[in-house]
């Protein structure tokens, strides 16, 4: 609007130029610029329209970006809500995290000390094998010894009973020995009597069998 209020007042300027210089030159002068002032009318008025249909479409973009920019605004305080939210979720994960991690380290630390407990194990039950092959092989040689140990008491059962056996015997043949020394004893005193009986009765003590038993 501004623009053709501009190339009016340049044609009243010309018109009043025209009217200084004469009439009929003027007039010649201004049917030519009113039909150039119409065609630039007319071009002013396309030339607007066109703007206009510009200016539309720009309001229209502009409402559409406006719009946009709304959905952007309200995306961003979406957004902004969602990254405090994401925020403080990762404060606490950072919070878990550490949490894990010194959890993590005290297990690395308890497995440490459970693989140096677990070698000190190894070497006690290596110990008490070793100890225990020594005990087992002991073992062994106290089973042999103890094996010949009972041949040898058998042995010597064998032996005892084998000699109990000869005791029994010479035990025998010595009370077979002495019942027959004790009665070859009573035999002999039996006959001394008879002896001493006979010398005295039949007044032979001057016999050498007498004498010989000491009744002379």
């Amino acid at each position: 609007m501004t623009l053709i209020g501009t190339r009016l007042n340049t044609v009243l300027v010309v018109l009043v130029g025209l009217s200084v210089v004469g009439t009929a030159g003027a007039t010649v002068y201004y049917e030519s610029s009113v039909e150039d002032v119409s065609g630039r009318e007319q071009t002013l008025r396309t030339e607007n329209e066109r703007l206009e249909q510009r200016l539309a479409t720009t309001r229209a973009q502009l409402n559409r970006t406006e719009a946009k920019l709304q959905r952007i605004n309200d995306s961003l305080t979406t957004r902004q809500t969602d990254i405090r939210n994401l925020t403080t979720r990762l404060n606490e994960t950072e919070t878990e995290l550490k949490r894990t991690k010194d959890a993590l380290s005290q297990a690395r630390t308890r497995i440490s000390d459970l693989r140096t407990e677990r070698n000190t194990l190894s070497e006690q039950v290596s110990s008490l094998r070793d100890e225990n092959q020594d005990l087992q092989d002991d073992v062994e040689r106290l089973e042999s010894r103890n094996e010949n140990l009972d041949e040898r008491n058998e042995e010597l059962l064998d032996e005892n009973s084998a000699l109990e056996t000869a005791v029994n015997r010479q035990e025998r043949l010595l009370n077979e020995k002495n019942e027959t020394i004790s009665g070859l004893e009573n035999e002999n005193d039996d006959q001394r009597m008879d002896i001493r009986t006979l010398c005295r009765n039949e007044n032979v003590t001057d016999s050498d069998v007498c004498r010989e038993y000491g009744y002379d």
